[in-house]
């Protein structure tokens, strides 16, 4: 329950389930997928790591932006569910970022992966089988998907079923009224 400063009523709101959440974190998983198949249609003679990393970061872009103006991720509108800081007001610049820093810190990976540790140890590294088979970008993309997946466990362990980055960043997930 919310109360309204100006009008001292009381406002109720229901904390999306998590169902719902787990769903939207898959519209924006397969969405960044299809972006990134859309690239590499529009860019065949690119890396995978390249396209892989461009997506991340138009996804990561846009949802960052949706968030501060009022907009949602493709799953929160389709869900009407949307992200409101704690005490129920709307989110400032500093709460979208944390916000989003799964995304972050899943682009920053990848980014030093890629573009520092191969280019630096990857001819090297490469005669060792595993370290060779790390190097796939199926790999990576299944250490983002774990990275995803810890993130939305808290969903379930937390009272008002905030996910690690919500806990991160002092915000709540509703539905829209």
């Amino acid at each position: 329950m919310l109360i309204d400063e100006e009008n001292e009523d009381v406002q109720k709101f229901e904390i999306a389930l998590p169902g719902k959440r787990i769903f939207v974190a898959l519209i924006d998983i397969v969405n960044c997928w299809m972006l990134s198949v859309a690239l590499s249609l529009l860019f065949p003679k690119l890396y995978d790591h390249l396209i892989y990393t461009a997506s991340i970061s138009i996804m990561t872009a846009y949802k960052i932006v949706a968030e501060k103006i009022g907009l949602q991720s493709f799953g929160k509108m389709i869900y009407k569910i949307e992200a409101v800081t704690v005490d129920g007001k709307k989110l400032s610049w500093s709460h979208v970022i944390r916000r989003n820093s799964i995304w972050i810190l899943m682009l920053l990976i990848y980014a030093v992966y890629y573009y520092y540790l191969i280019p630096q140890y990857g001819v090297v590294l490469s005669g060792y089988p595993f370290v060779y088979e790390l190097i796939n970008i199926s790999y990576a993309f299944r250490l983002g998907l774990v990275i995803i997946l810890a993130d939305l466990v808290f969903i379930f362990i937390t009272p008002q079923r905030q996910a690690l980055h919500d806990l991160f960043a002092d915000t709540i997930v509703i539905d829209k009224l």
